[in-house]
Formats: structure tokens, sequence, C-alpha cells
């Protein structure tokens, strides 16, 4: 699947995976919380163009997601978030 790893305006970072049907998110969702701890801190958001959800580990907070845009994605919501964005950009 075609990705990218962007650098938003607000200088954290989302990585986005272009063909990913609105499901993926429960995939980026279940890694996230069996390999990396994160806790889900709201039940998903859906709207007539997308899904968000919201996922924290202490004081960092990441919004795994998916729109008409961009696909499945993760963002950053915090500067501490970036590092597991990366993460997720750069894996095999």
């Amino acid at each position: 699947m075609d990705s990218e790893l962007r650098k938003l305006d607000n200088g954290l970072y989302s990585y986005e995976i272009f063909e990913a049907d609105q499901n993926y998110i429960f995939t980026l969702a279940d890694i996230l919380e069996k390999q990396h701890s994160f806790r889900m801190i709201s039940a998903p958001m859906v709207g007539l163009d997308g899904i968000y959800w919201e996922m924290s580990r202490g004081n960092i907070k990441l919004t795994v997601g998916w729109d008409i845009w961009s696909g499945a994605f993760i963002m950053a919501n915090c500067l501490n978030g970036n590092k597991y964005i990366e993460l997720f950009a750069h894996r095999k």
C-alpha cells in the first residue's frame, strides 16, 4: 500500500496509508495497544467522511483514523508522539 510520513504545519507527524479502508484503523489501534501499551481514551468518532479514535500512553496522545482524503492514518497530537509516528512509518 502507498503510504507517506508527513510533517504537518504545526510540527507534528502524520503517517498516512492511502489505500487502506476504514477497518484498517482497528489493526493500527491493536498494534499501538499490544506493542506500545497505548490505551483508547475515547470511543471512535464517526462522521460522514471519516472515523477518528484517540489513544494515549502517559502524556503522549495520538489519533488513529481514516478519512476520504488520507485513507488510514496515525497522527501525533503532541511532539512526544512524533517518535511513534516515525516507528510506524519505518516498520517493515
